[in-house]
């Protein structure tokens, strides 16, 4: 979520559109009027994403499959790059045989387990990864949108051997429109479904930013205090 002037824009339609990360903002320098050299600090367009990943190794719940790494792979091809998201079970065979180089750690996803669907958690989809053969592309894509790049001839699997569903994550949105994406109130326990999980009169935005410090736990408060939360109190004293 670095912004520049060159680097990739997100697509905001068609397919693999990436709907806004609700309650952030790139931050950037106003351009200076008085400095004429200064043609890189415009507004910056909106961050966008489909997938949300954990940003830790450590799972939010016991029984949840293990996390694993899912890492940034890239390639020159005709016409320019292709990058792609590969856990460490294909990394090497993506770079040895498939001409991908390694970049960096993306995040975190659940591993794959068994049985499905009861093992995935809650929320959760799988997280495929397929590649269009003529455009010598690969795309990573949710359960959710696997019909839509499958008909945009998405359908090889590389490494041929390998398994095409590199784990779960979790989908974009903000049902209840608190400034949180869905995934991130999943993991910490808020209402997805409810601005306030607690009750207790300040949005979950506020007391648990997505980007920033926490001033309170969003899920012990108000005269109900955590009965009104899914999830367990986030901080032992409350925080406050």
């Amino acid at each position: 979520m670095i912004t520049q002037v060159h680097n990739y824009t997100q697509p905001a339609a068609g397919t693999g559109a990436q709907p806004p990360v609700p309650g952030y903002a790139f931050s950037y320098d106003p351009q200076d009027p008085s400095n004429t050299h200064d043609t890189y600090e415009s507004v910056p367009p909106a961050p966008r994403a489909a997938i949300y990943v954990l940003s830790t190794e450590y799972k939010p719940r016991s029984g949840y499959p293990d996390l694993i790494p899912l890492y940034l792979m890239t390639k020159n091809k005709t016409g320019g790059h292709d990058h792609l998201l590969a856990t460490p079970a294909t990394m090497a065979v993506l770079h040895n045989s498939g001409g991908y180089d390694l970049w960096t750690i993306q995040g975190y996803i659940y591993q794959p387990c068994t049985p499905e669907p009861a093992c995935i958690p809650p929320f959760a989809e799988k997280l495929w990864r397929k590649c269009k053969t003529a455009d010598n592309d690969c795309a990573t894509f949710l359960e959710s949108e696997r019909g839509a790049f499958e008909a945009a001839s998405y359908t090889a699997v590389q490494p041929s051997t390998s398994n095409a569903v590199l784990g779960y994550a979790y989908a974009a949105g903000d049902s209840d429109g608190d400034g949180l994406p869905d995934a991130l109130e999943l993991v910490i326990g808020t209402r997805k479904d409810a601005a306030d999980s607690d009750g207790d009169g300040i949005s979950d935005a506020v007391e648990f930013p997505l980007a920033g410090v926490p001033v309170s736990d969003p899920c012990y408060g108000g005269t109900l205090g955590a009965s009104l939360c899914p999830g367990d109190r986030i901080f032992a004293n409350g925080f406050e």
